[in-house]
């Protein structure tokens, strides 16, 4: 599976003390997407994943992917890793995740059909271990190419 992760010390617009890990939604012509690919499984190392933001004690790990939306409607997704750390965004909004997981189902609301962006920002001290996403409707699809 491709994704794309923000590389160390990336330029940013210096708004995360204002809108937190949502900042990374925002459109930016500094970032400089890297391609990143998960494993054969589809897990995610979070020790490879560049830190993009080290402000204070906080470490925020960017990562990106799309998927093709079938038909418009609910879609379950499994996301598996610490969900203390995690913040996940489709198209920009935030997905609510349930805190103390390391793994949960999510419903995502797709309004529309076509191609969406979905994004994970990793925060706190670098941890060891992997996530992954997971589609799990048939009318949901992980893009293995972005």
């Amino acid at each position: 599976r491709a994704w794309e992760v923000l590389p160390a010390g990336s330029p940013n617009p210096g708004t995360v003390h204002h809108y937190g890990a949502q900042m990374f939604t925002q459109e930016f012509n500094g970032y400089k997407w890297k391609p990143f690919y998960a494993m054969v499984g589809g897990g995610i190392p979070v020790a490879e994943v560049p830190v993009a933001l080290k402000r204070r004690a906080d470490e925020y790990q960017v990562l990106r992917t799309h998927l093709e939306v079938a038909k418009a409607g609910k879609h379950k997704v499994r996301l598996k890793g610490d969900s203390n750390r995690m913040d996940l965004f489709l198209d920009g909004e935030p997905i609510e995740i349930p805190a103390d997981r390391t793994e949960t189902e999510l419903e995502l609301d797709c309004k529309k059909t076509g191609k969406r962006q979905l994004m994970l920002v990793l925060q706190g001290s670098k941890s060891s271990g992997q996530v992954s996403l997971e589609a799990l409707s048939e009318d949901l699809t992980m893009l293995n190419s972005l």
